[in-house]
């Protein structure tokens, strides 16, 4: 088990609010689809510095896994021009 504070690594929040999806099995299964999209592409973020990401899923529609890998990768984008400014 990996220590949170060890920093070997990004800390990663996946999160998917109740009063959008009712039933705990969406839910469930919005996280997986994140959390194997981010598992994926996370080589693809700048290895430093260590961020702490939060990403909130906010649609009430259940989307497919391809939709939201796409949107992680527009994120990354987002972050290594961060990343490339500061």
């Amino acid at each position: 088990m990996e220590n949170p504070e060890s920093g070997d690594g990004h800390q990663v929040l996946f999160s998917v609010s109740k009063r959008n999806c009712k039933r705990a099995v969406q839910r469930n299964l919005i996280k997986r689809r994140m959390r194997e999209a981010y598992r994926i592409n996370k080589s693809r973020l700048p290895e430093s510095p260590k961020l702490h990401l939060a990403y909130i899923y906010t649609s009430r529609d259940i989307l497919d896994f391809h939709t939201i890998e796409e949107k992680f990768l527009e994120s990354f984008k987002r972050l290594h021009q961060h990343a490339a400014k500061g």
